[in-house]
């Protein structure tokens, strides 16, 4: 299912070329790298363990999550179920497909049996062994595989165990496609355009003032004085607010001006009105 999200995502317009590409890529990548036998989850959790089994079918010896099982599942080719854990403490056995069996070990007094077990070729361990098993036996400790996600391959021949680190399984299904989504954006060219208005200064708010008084000895209101071919909204509301400024500086005197310019209003939020100072 998670398989067939990601794909049809990556399909979708504008982005197909590039989805396609990746889809191509990574059923080349699947096909070339062998399957693991087993996956251990340790990113920002504690190791949670998946090993491959019989009869197309792996356990999980710690609970996981759906998406946790999900990749487990599309990585090994294989469905999980939850191990019985009351049968690992302190160890269980775990048989492979591949005819080699291993014992996986919870609690620090099952190593002692597992290392005296013949029939299995090595130990996975949850817990730090304080000694190597006095037959040889090669014990591998997962608690201390942390910070990563990991594949196990059994080495057939050998009867050892190879585990390295994966990147495949580390995000979430939305990481992915956020981490898509940020490289495909940074491939488009945007160009960003600023579009530029002449406002109305405490300067212009001064000349039509002037002008006003020159012109006209009575009480006039700061609304009259509004030109009849303003564009839009925002240019109204400059004109209103450069105009009273001006009038507020042309109703004071100090060292620089002279008063020239009288204000009054009935009451707040009423109409404001201007007369020229006599």
């Amino acid at each position: 299912m998670v398989t067939g999200v990601m794909i049809s995502q990556l399909l979708i317009k504008p982005m197909a070329r590039i989805g396609l590409g990746l889809v191509v890529i990574g059923g080349g990548i699947w096909a070339v790298r062998p399957v693991p036998d087993g996956v251990l989850f340790a990113v920002g959790r504690t190791p949670q363990l998946v090993l491959a089994g019989t009869n197309s079918m792996a356990l999980s010896y710690a609970p996981l999550s759906e998406f946790l099982a999900s990749m487990g599942e599309l990585r090994m080719g294989q469905s999980i179920e939850q191990a019985d854990l009351a049968k690992c403490m302190p160890a269980c056995k775990h048989d492979f497909s591949k005819g080699i069996s291993a014992n996986i070990v919870m609690k620090a007094k099952g190593l002692t049996a597992a290392c005296k077990d013949l029939e299995t070729a090595f130990i996975l361990t949850n817990v730090t062994p304080r000694y190597p098993c006095y037959s040889g036996k090669p014990i591998y400790n997962i608690s201390q595989k942390t910070g990563y996600n990991y594949l196990i391959f059994i080495d057939k021949n050998k009867f050892k165990l190879k585990v390295e680190k994966s990147y495949v399984i580390k995000d979430k299904l939305f990481d992915l496609l956020k981490a898509y989504t940020n490289i495909y954006r940074r491939n488009q060219n945007y160009t960003l355009k600023f579009s530029s208005i002449k406002l109305f200064s405490i300067k212009d708010g001064q000349k039509v003032l002037n002008n006003k008084i020159s012109s006209f000895d009575d009480w006039f209101s700061l609304d009259s004085l509004m030109p009849d071919k303003l564009k839009n909204d925002l240019l109204s509301r400059s004109f209103i607010s450069s105009t009273f400024g001006a009038g507020l500086q042309m109703a004071k005197k100090n060292q620089n001006s002279e008063k020239t310019l009288v204000i009054k209003q009935s009451m707040p939020f009423k109409d404001i009105y201007y007369k020229k100072y006599e």
